[in-house]
């Protein structure tokens, strides 16, 4: 994930310490966010321990309600158009 000062590690992510919350309040948060605009990557933390049907859901909602949100599309909807 880019960061405030552009590092891409070690320097702290732009949205450390958000916390979990609505798909439109997390969409509303990242896209507020100077350095999630600029940034090219976003990486997501899922907690493993709530099981892989719980984190399907989770991987669910950010791929359709967060993404698109805040203007992302999957790689391959170029292709697939």
């Amino acid at each position: 994930m880019t960061t405030r000062s552009g590092c891409s590690t070690g320097c702290g992510p732009a949205s450390a310490g958000r916390s979990p919350g609505e798909p439109d309040r997390i969409a509303a948060e990242l896209a507020a966010d100077e350095a999630v605009r600029a940034a090219d990557t976003v990486l997501f933390t899922v907690p493993n321990q709530l099981g892989v049907e719980y984190n399907a859901r989770i991987l669910d909602t950010i791929a359709r309600h967060i993404a698109p949100a805040i203007g992302w599309t999957p790689a391959n909807a170029a292709t697939a158009a």
